[in-house]
């Protein structure tokens, strides 16, 4: 949903494609300068309360545990204090181009400390760019008819790697015979970075930063095909910076799925993440129901739970995540009523079944797995879904508690670095606090348990942290820093 017109915005060419969203606006139903919950606003400010419930539901109320409403509403998060540097417009930390102890070739290390959100490096402009629907011969003809001194550095960025049999065919086809060409062409297909618009360019030092599937830097590309290179999580000096080949999405997916996809660029990931037990398909000890079983990365076969050493047979597990991940294309596809209350409910049952399981209790009557809350990709897009649901449908609290669960998993999982998934829950746990706070002041207290001043102090405390995330990981044209940015300042207004 959009609600704020801040979440749920269309996505940028760094990360995961958006969820659809309802979009039916409901209008603010105070008469007066005075909101529902007794708070009083200047002459204008009526109008701002009202801009904030866009596309908000005002309607049911459904209570549920105080204590899991206010650790939606109210939880304060370590990650909202941490040290985020707005970086400077041109000022960077600075990065050398050295060997790779890995022998993949060339990388990037610091030159000094970075704090997340400072820019390491920028490029005004790319060495070449292209147009996503440009063809492999229109592409070929173009990097020719570059000045020579030019097609050199393109040249310089030359690094042999297995290219699936489909890209190296099309390449061949499209050099016709022309061994430069060829190589050029593999440069533009290994050292690519997606740019604002569905282009492609290829820079002369952004491009030689190699790939980890928990990065500690991203790139932040404008229209104007500047770039700069940011760090996501404190960097030490002489520390390698690496990016993610692949979108955000695709770094919350399993391993296998993860793997899959960097053979487009001919490899196969052995980061510290991609070595280890897959993150995202964590479920509780079905023996224990306190410890968490993972699959091996390269052995989804083996499960060990980490507290009482039990291995669950593999076989259970997969039948697990086909119960819990029943409907979930359904949801995806589409976000009509029917989609919205399937994923209200189903969220629903998983977060009772997980409650259940961690006091020792079989569900459903069986010991099946329960997916992790924080640990596994399907309770997080359950998550994401019941949240945006239960905005529309005025359950606020509820929505804030999915959405935490939802920021949690990426934060565990992208090792608490800065993202644009951490940002939007962020935003939809601040837009839920402040639709509390206009709440009658008896519904506010009794049902929510938190009085409207908090809330508000919470929203505006989130929203801050949203903004400062998204401010160093997204361009300026990114319609979801664009949200944000009016949201800080409608947020402002609340007294």
């Amino acid at each position: 949903m959009a609600l704020l017109g801040l979440v749920g915005a269309a996505p940028s060419p760094w990360t995961a494609p958006g969820w659809p969203h309802l979009e039916q606006p409901v209008p603010w139903r105070s008469s007066s300068n005075a909101t529902q919950s007794g708070v009083q606003f200047p002459p204008i400010r009526a109008s701002v309360v009202a801009g904030l419930l866009l596309h908000a539901s005002y309607g049911r109320h459904k209570s549920t545990r105080v204590g899991a409403r206010r650790r939606g509403l109210l939880r304060s998060d370590v990650e909202l204090h941490a040290d985020i540097s707005s970086g400077g417009e041109r000022h960077t930390v600075g990065v050398r181009v050295a060997s790779d102890p890995g022998g993949r070739g060339l990388c990037l290390l610091t030159v000094s400390d970075a704090k997340p959100g400072e820019i390491l490096l920028y490029e005004a402009k790319p060495l070449y760019a292209e147009l996503s629907d440009a063809t492999s011969v229109s592409a070929a003809t173009a990097l020719l008819a570059l000045a020579p001194e030019m097609r050199k550095k393109l040249l310089q960025l030359s690094h042999k790697v297995p290219l699936p049999e489909s890209v190296e065919t099309d390449i061949s086809k499209a050099a016709g015979g022309c061994k430069e060409a060829a190589t050029l062409l593999r440069v533009t297909a290994v050292n690519g970075i997606c740019l604002p618009g569905n282009g492609t360019g290829v820079y002369a030092t952004a491009s030689r930063a190699n790939h980890s599937c928990q990065p500690n830097a991203a790139f932040r590309a404008e229209r104007d095909e500047s770039l700069c290179l940011v760090a996501i999580r404190p960097l030490s000096v002489g520390e390698q910076v690496t990016v993610s080949y692949l979108t955000e999405h695709s770094l919350l997916r399993p391993h296998a799925e993860r793997q899959h996809q960097l053979k487009r660029w001919g490899f196969r990931c052995t980061c510290p993440r991609c070595s280890t037990a897959d993150d995202t398909r964590s479920f509780l000890c079905p023996s224990c129901g306190l410890g968490y079983v993972s699959p091996a990365a390269e052995n989804s076969s083996s499960w060990t739970c980490n507290s009482c050493g039990a291995s669950p047979r593999a076989d259970l597990l997969d039948r697990a995540e086909q119960r819990w991940g029943r409907g979930l294309p359904q949801v995806k596809a589409s976000f009509t009523e029917v989609g919205a209350r399937l994923a209200v409910r189903r969220f629903a049952a998983l977060r009772k079944a997980w409650l259940l399981r961690r006091l020792g209790k079989c569900v459903g009557g069986t010991a099946l797995p329960v997916p992790r809350l924080d640990g596994h990709w399907l309770a997080s897009s359950l998550a994401q879904s019941a949240a945006e649901a239960l905005m529309q449908r005025g359950r606020y609290a509820d929505a804030a508690e999915a959405a935490r669960w939802q920021w949690r998993f990426a934060k565990r999982t992208l090792a608490g670095t800065l993202s644009r998934t951490a940002a939007n829950a962020l935003a939809l746990r601040s837009s839920a606090a402040v639709l509390s706070s206009q709440l009658p002041a008896r519904r506010s207290r009794n049902v929510v348990g938190v009085p409207a001043h908090l809330l508000r102090r919470a929203a505006k405390h989130r929203g801050r942290a949203a903004l400062r995330e998204a401010e160093a990981v997204l361009g300026t044209h990114d319609a979801l820093l664009k949200r944000l940015r009016q949201q800080q300042e409608l947020l402002s207004l609340l007294r």
